[in-house]
């Protein structure tokens, strides 16, 4: 069992790539105000692996494919008030079940930065401890939104251009939609002007990412949506035994040896 519970400065700040997957697939995952969550292998001409494909697929709608794609920043309280909803398995000891975390599939608790020692200290005195006891210990640290907290940005007129543009299985797809909304070449009603920037940046941020691995990520995502955790794993570790070629004909494991590099 993984307790993702940013303990150390570094890791209350980021959960970005490899760290996420350390920490996504427990059954408790704390977030603070300091938290960053990110996938960024686009970025560097990789594909999301691992077990992103699995994760990223099951959160409600079009979300996951919008964050793997874009490499889009997931901050504090937005990773838990972000409109998500995430099915999973886990294991605690011999319990098995199936959670429903409404609201948010990236993390499964809130606790400001200030009080994870607090916290830390309180899951130590536990005895007998079992999932809901756990998790009810968690939630005794919760504080409710301040003022000083942003609100979440993926929910609302956003949220909907996510899930309608972010449908397609082709990413050329998913791109016109985008440009349909900057254009006005599409009209629906929850299109305003917040939504028409966003799809002028979206936009921008595709095409600033490895087309290859755009498109690598996008049909990881479609075929993990009706795989199992293990069987996107398997499909995740062919991909990069795929990137792993070399030769004249390697053209993902050169993208990614740049991608790397100019990071």
């Amino acid at each position: 069992m993984i307790h993702l519970l940013f303990i150390d400065p570094r890791v209350r700040r980021s959960l970005v790539g490899g760290g996420v997957g350390l920490s996504m697939h427990g059954p408790f995952r704390v977030a603070t105000e300091r938290t960053r969550f990110a996938m960024p292998e686009t970025d560097i001409g990789y594909f999301t692996d691992v077990g992103a494909t699995h994760f990223l697929s099951h959160l409600d709608g079009q979300l996951g494919t919008y964050l793997g794609l874009t490499s889009s920043q997931v901050i504090g309280r937005q990773v838990l008030y972000g409109g998500f909803l995430f099915e999973m398995k886990w294991t605690v000891a011999l319990l098995t079940s199936w959670m429903t975390i409404s609201e948010c599939g990236i993390a499964t608790h809130f606790v400001p930065s200030r009080n994870i020692p607090l916290l830390l200290e309180r899951l130590a005195r536990l005895e007998g401890a079992t999932h809901a006891v756990i998790s009810e210990a968690i939630d005794e640290f919760y504080e409710h939104r301040t003022a000083n907290d942003p609100p979440p940005r993926l929910v609302g007129p956003i949220r909907e251009a996510i899930d309608y543009a972010f449908s397609p299985r082709n990413p050329i797809d998913i791109m016109e939609k985008l440009q349909a909304l900057t254009s006005g070449g599409v009209k629906p009603a929850w299109l305003n002007p917040t939504v028409e920037a966003w799809a002028k940046e979206t936009v921008d941020a595709l095409l600033a990412r490895s087309p290859t691995s755009v498109v690598v990520t996008r049909e990881a995502l479609f075929l993990a949506r009706e795989k199992t955790l293990k069987g996107a794993f398997e499909t995740e570790m062919r991909l990069a035994q795929a990137y792993c070629v070399r030769g004249p004909s390697a053209i993902c494991s050169r993208r990614l040896a740049f991608g790397v590099t100019v990071y």
